[in-house]
């Protein structure tokens, strides 16, 4: 509200002007424009907003689509891990596997500018 107080402020002033005018006859003499104007106008506001609307549901779903695949990728490194370095490395193993699991954290961490903070297992 602070970004549009002012505009917002102006706009009222000048809605109050122009009531006033119409009110005290000032426009008598000036044709008062159609309202064929305002019909358009809502309609394409209308469609700009579903528009808009359809275009973020979409990039909402792609990105989901992304982070499932992330979260997926990471399980079957998991799985590989366990399946294939366990036996011969078991330290390292546990290592990837927790290196893994705080992959996802970190990547949301970074998409998101730093606004969230990390677990603590991950921060180290």
């Amino acid at each position: 509200l602070r970004r549009i107080k002012f505009k917002l402020l102006c706009h009222s002033v000048l809605c109050a002007i122009v009531v006033g005018l119409y009110k005290f006859g000032h426009f008598d003499a000036v044709a008062l424009p159609s309202p064929l104007g305002h019909s358009l106008l809502g309609g394409f506001l209308g469609l700009l907003l579903v528009f808009r609307t359809n275009s973020a549901y979409g990039r909402f779903w792609e990105a989901r689509g992304l982070w499932s695949k992330t979260k997926a990728t990471c399980r079957s490194i998991a799985l590989s891990t366990c399946a294939y370095l366990r036996n011969h490395s078991p330290r390292s193993s546990e290592d990837i596997i927790e290196l893994v699991a705080s992959f996802p954290d970190a990547l949301a961490n970074t998409c998101l500018a730093g606004s969230r903070s990390l677990p603590p297992h991950v921060a180290d």
